[in-house]
């Protein structure tokens, strides 16, 4: 990808390729994908992340606290949830969150993003339920690509 930049530790390309590679609706396990909840304390990293899921077709949400992560599960139910680890410096408040959405959307895939992750950190992620531990930065076209791939492992008998 020669146009990809990196922001806040995400990486982004560039409109046309997003076009070329991504072009068309989101789906999960084959229909439309219709929300998705991104955590993060980061305004760029919101930014960057709600703008290419919106023009992928899903409807987005985000929070950039526990609490606010909190509201948003308690209205509504979410087909996946996004959220970074640390939502303060040196906390690990996105473990919570993962135990809200578990709770509120036990259907929902769930991912989790760090920079500065811990393997004790992730053994503590799994065990409450999330999908995907990843470490940033990360390109947003793997971060769809593994909510499908997700979708398609929901919607299997």
């Amino acid at each position: 990808m020669q146009n990809a930049r990196p922001t806040a530790g995400i990486i982004l390309a560039s409109k046309r390729e997003l076009c070329s590679r991504l072009g068309g609706e989101a789906h999960w396990g084959g229909l439309a994908l219709s929300r998705l909840l991104i955590v993060d304390d980061n305004d760029s990293v919101l930014f960057a992340m709600r703008g290419y899921f919106d023009n992928l077709g899903y409807s987005v949400e985000c929070a950039r606290t526990e609490n606010d992560a909190r509201d948003h599960l308690a209205a509504e139910p979410y087909d996946a949830v996004v959220s970074d680890l640390s939502l303060t410096p040196g906390n690990t408040e996105g473990l919570e969150v993962v135990k809200w959405a578990r709770e509120r959307c036990p259907g929902a895939r769930i991912l989790v993003l760090t920079a500065y992750g811990t393997p004790e950190n992730e053994a503590e992620a799994r065990r409450l339920g999330v999908d995907a531990f990843l470490r940033k930065p990360v390109r947003l076209s793997d971060l769809h690509k593994l909510l499908e791939d997700l979708g398609h492992q929901y919607s299997d008998p």
